[in-house]
């Protein structure tokens, strides 16, 4: 009987070791494919952070690049303005210091005496400052000289040089410090300009 008891025994071990190690190769089996899957799934999920950030760098990149490009233009646009300020100032200064009265009777000598020996009136407006100066001799030498009479008045708005009218003041040609600078200036912009594209 014991040895019946025993093979029984014998028996029964090796039928639940068996059992046993069929239970935990099924549960080594389901672990390694969850682990697969949670592998999967986290490499998945890294690879979707990965393309994000990546696509968020770019436009991260892109918008950097854009508000470079746009403060070097505004910077362009102000240097440009500060400079051509600066220029005009300069032009302003040159064109009121080469105006004297002397070179101012000497332009509207030949402004006027043309027009005039053509048969038009002459009205010539400069500074306040400037009407004793330019009125001393030169209207009497010009009233000498031709048949009709050149006006001289001054205006207020003139700082320096002088603007002349053929027609009773409904047109005029500009030759004061102001409009001379503007007109100049004109040409510095241009190389300004050159300068700043180049």
């Amino acid at each position: 009987m014991s040895q019946s008891v025993q093979e029984l025994i014998n028996k029964i071990k090796t039928e639940g070791i068996g059992e046993a190690e069929k239970k935990a190769q099924a549960i080594e089996a389901e672990a390694r494919d969850k682990a697969r899957g949670i592998v999967k799934d986290a490499e998945t999920r890294a690879a979707a952070i990965i393309r994000e950030a990546d696509e968020k760098a770019k436009q991260t990149d892109a918008a950097t690049r854009a508000a470079l490009a746009q403060a070097g233009a505004n910077l362009l646009r102000s240097l440009r303005q500060e400079i051509e300020a600066l220029s005009r100032k300069i032009l302003l200064r040159e064109t009121q210091t080469a105006l004297t009265p002397e070179m101012m009777k000497g332009l509207i000598e030949k402004a006027v005496t043309g027009a005039v020996a053509g048969g038009a009136e002459a009205q010539v407006a400069f500074s306040p400052s400037d009407v004793k100066t330019l009125q001393e001799g030169l209207v009497s030498r010009l009233q000498g000289e031709l048949r009709k009479p050149v006006v001289f008045r001054s205006r207020g708005d003139v700082a320096r040089g002088f603007m002349v009218s053929f027609d009773g003041g409904k047109s005029s040609f500009d030759f004061t410090d102001e409009a001379l600078a503007q007109y100049l200036s004109g040409f510095v912009s241009e190389e300004v300009a050159a300068l700043l594209k180049g």
